[in-house]
């Protein structure tokens, strides 16, 4: 009788060890998703902002572009305006 009462703890406590490996299975499963849950998230912010930065980089050669298209307008209508002066003084 005492060898089948041990058989019986033996198997209950082996039943209660798998009951906990899987708790903590299941706890390491729903951490590992929601790392990759907060993975997908982070990838989705990283591309929004590399594409807001190449946006800004269109947006910046646009107005250098601009920018330097009204400096040299600019002196062009001063060296115009000059060789005018000139000739009618």
């Amino acid at each position: 009788m005492s060898e089948d009462n041990r058989t019986k703890w033996e198997i209950e406590s082996l039943h209660k060890k798998t009951d906990k490996h899987e708790e903590r299975l299941d706890e390491h499963d729903k951490r590992l998703t929601s790392f990759q849950s907060f993975k997908d998230s982070t990838v989705e912010k990283l591309i929004t902002i590399f594409n807001s930065i190449e946006e800004m980089k269109e947006d910046s050669q646009w107005i250098r572009k601009t920018f330097t298209t009204t400096i040299l307008g600019a002196i062009a209508t001063v060296i115009a305006s000059l060789l005018v002066w000139l000739i009618t003084s």
